[in-house]
């Protein structure tokens, strides 16, 4: 099992794992919705209802809007700072989406080649802090694979996947996750933009990374 007891784990990345969550620090009982409404909010539940003998301090960092770029900018203060014993990392929608959405202006997106260097950087960042690194994939609601945004986050996803290889980190791929749901229900069903999950999409999530990190949801 990768989480121990009274761990700290952080959720870093963009409005998908944002998705509201308190500021300054996505964290606090105390708080109205300190990690959100996404599947931040989902995993922290299920942890402190299932696997409460855990203690685990679930902390949200993600930021609405964020490219791998800000991630780099923001790791100190957002991440080191925080002092978190494992790192959930989902970052590459808006790096993606950016290339689509401002064709003017070339700058906005982010490049195949520069996703993985600054995804290289982050991971890098990260395993300075601690050696339990999750790396969950980008992904897009969307079931055709022809289209140009998708076959980019497909990319993003196998960069994801060798890194964590390289590094012999947790992976989850989480646009093959989303890709199954597809099967039987339209898109729109998950989402009303293609990238912000619904409930049903972020339930996908969670099980996945409950999975991931060796939890048992029929506990």
């Amino acid at each position: 099992m990768l989480l121990k007891e009274n761990d700290r784990l952080l959720f870093y990345g963009d409005s998908v794992t944002d998705a509201d969550r308190n500021r300054p620090c996505g964290e606090g009982i105390n708080q109205h919705n300190p990690w959100g409404y996404g599947y931040v909010s989902k995993i922290g539940g299920f942890l402190g209802g299932i696997y409460p003998e855990l203690n685990i301090r679930v902390i949200n960092m993600g930021v609405s809007g964020d490219q791998t770029r800000h991630l780099i900018n923001r790791f100190d203060t957002d991440v080191r700072d925080m002092k978190p014993d494992v790192i959930s990392v989902m970052i590459g929608a808006n790096d993606a989406w950016r290339c689509f959405d401002e064709p003017d202006d070339p700058t906005s997106g982010v490049s195949l080649e520069e996703y993985e260097r600054n995804m290289r950087t982050i991971v890098e960042k990260s395993l300075s802090v601690t050696d339990r690194v999750i790396i969950m994939s980008p992904f897009m609601i969307e079931c055709n694979t022809n289209d140009e945004m998708v076959k980019m986050i497909y990319a993003f996803r196998d960069i994801c996947r060798r890194i964590a290889e390289e590094k012999d980190l947790t992976f989850i791929d989480t646009m093959a996750g989303i890709q199954e749901m597809l099967k039987f229900h339209h898109p729109y069903y998950y989402s009303w933009d293609r990238i912000h999950p619904s409930n049903m999409a972020q339930f996908k999530i969670v099980s996945m990374f409950i999975k991931a990190v060796g939890l048992d949801m029929n506990k």
